[in-house]
């Protein structure tokens, strides 16, 4: 594949030249190293291997530039009328409108071809994942284009299933984390996507707050989105778009912080063309797992795109915990699911685990609250902790140890664990 970054400066615009058949729609424009790079691709695109996917993907969406419309996956540069970017997994074009002879022509700036970033996971992107031998989830290759699973072909009965990671320690952590999920915990539809496979819209994380592994209830309405989630976003509603083209029916699931990644990239679909909503057709639907964002803007976008909204649940709504209450149902802002980290087994402390055992079920669940509390720090506010009393700090405690990530990773349809199991766990890998 060509890895490379052939651009071209403002004032080199005048080189560009016509570039492809006329036809219908915009005349495209491009310098010589951008028609080479392009000519490239369209070899590749034609050469039947697994990169072809790749290269056809790209040349497609040079085309698609000639329609009347901007993509759904377009975006302006910030204090330009007239350079655009289309954004997907594997390469970003950058264009111009207008031309000295034209205002609706097209100057391609810049194709930017970054598939080795998605490969090495540092940036997100469409991955197949099945089991192997073993019965282990391993997601195995990228997909730059979305594909029907079943041979049969795709219909209503038959939608592609997609999961959307959050907070996960690396790809193939997100790959084992899904199913359940996707299967809504039920052993019969687990089985089904075990013959299947699956397919899962890795996001990569990063960022401050997964290195300090807490986040302040004060925070959580101080929110914003980061920079690693608005650019998974855009590409995710590409991928969308790419579904909606090709007339797929698609089942998106997101677990944790993935329900952030779901909801923007909605709502980028909903900004459509000129403000106008894209209509999926009710072909593609929506499931936030444990969601870590608004349900209402959730929902609000997901009516405005015209998703499947038939069904009794389009969320999990089972854990009316503390962090989905303060996640899903109140700030609608937080990441307080997706960013608790379990204490490495490098800190646990072999006097308090001990003694933690030695105790009774109370007293062990005061202790294993007290030691998350210390080292949460701000997560519980002084004003709960007065309150409460050490019955109520308990309890509260109780329900953060609910949303630990190493705790919490498969698929729950009941409120919070039993006290006995989840202090347990608690025991072994929090202390």
């Amino acid at each position: 594949m060509l890895g490379i970054s052939s651009s071209v400066s403002l004032n080199e615009l005048h080189k560009a030249k016509p570039y492809g058949k006329a036809g219908s729609g915009r005349s495209l424009y491009a310098n010589d190293k951008l028609q080479q790079t392009l000519n490239g691709l369209k070899g590749q695109a034609n050469s039947g291997d697994h990169k072809s996917y790749h290269a056809s993907a790209v040349v497609n969406a040079v085309n698609g530039l000639r329609a009347g419309t901007l993509p759904a996956n377009t975006f302006l540069k910030n204090g330009s009328s007239n350079r655009y970017c289309v954004v997907h997994s594997g390469f970003e074009i950058e264009y111009m409108i207008g031309t000295p002879t034209s205002q609706t022509d097209i100057v391609i700036v810049d194709i930017r071809l970054v598939e080795k970033k998605v490969e090495n996971t540092k940036r997100a992107g469409l991955w197949s994942v099945n089991q192997d031998d073993q019965g282990k989830w391993i997601a195995r290759d990228w997909q730059p284009s979305l594909q029907p699973v079943s041979v049969t072909g795709n219909d209503e009965s038959s939608r592609i299933k997609i999961g959307v990671n959050g907070y996960c320690e690396g790809l193939q952590h997100a790959a084992k984390m899904l199913p359940s999920h996707i299967a809504r915990g039920k052993e019969c539809e687990l089985n089904k996507l075990s013959t299947t496979g699956y397919q899962l819209f890795y996001v990569p994380q990063s960022g401050n707050i997964l290195k300090a592994g807490w986040q302040s209830l004060a925070q959580m309405s101080k929110f914003r989105k980061s920079k690693n989630d608005v650019e998974a976003a855009k590409i995710l509603s590409a991928y969308m778009l790419d579904a909606h083209k090709k007339g797929l029916y698609v089942e998106w699931t997101s677990h944790r912080g993935g329900s952030v990644v779901l909801t923007e990239a909605m709502k980028i679909l909903s900004e459509g063309d000129k403000g106008k909503p894209i209509d999926l057709e009710k072909k593609q639907s929506v499931f936030l797992s444990d969601p870590t964002s608004s349900l209402t803007e959730a929902d609000s976008t997901r009516r405005k795109i015209n998703t499947n909204i038939t069904g009794d649940q389009w969320y999990n709504g089972s854990k009316m915990n503390m962090g989905y209450m303060a996640g899903a149902q109140k700030f609608g802002t937080a990441e307080l699911v997706c960013s608790f980290t379990a204490i490495r087994e490098g800190n646990k402390h072999d006097k308090a685990k001990r003694i933690a055992k030695q105790s009774t079920w109370g007293m062990v669940t005061t202790a294993a609250g007290y030691t998350l509390y210390t080292k949460a720090g701000a997560l519980i506010s002084g004003g709960m902790v007065a309150s409460a009393g050490w019955g109520g700090l308990g309890l509260a405690l109780l329900a953060v140890l609910d949303n630990i990530p190493a705790l919490n990773e498969d698929y729950r349809s009941g409120k919070l664990q039993s006290t006995e199991k989840l202090i347990e766990k608690g025991i072994n890998k929090i202390i």
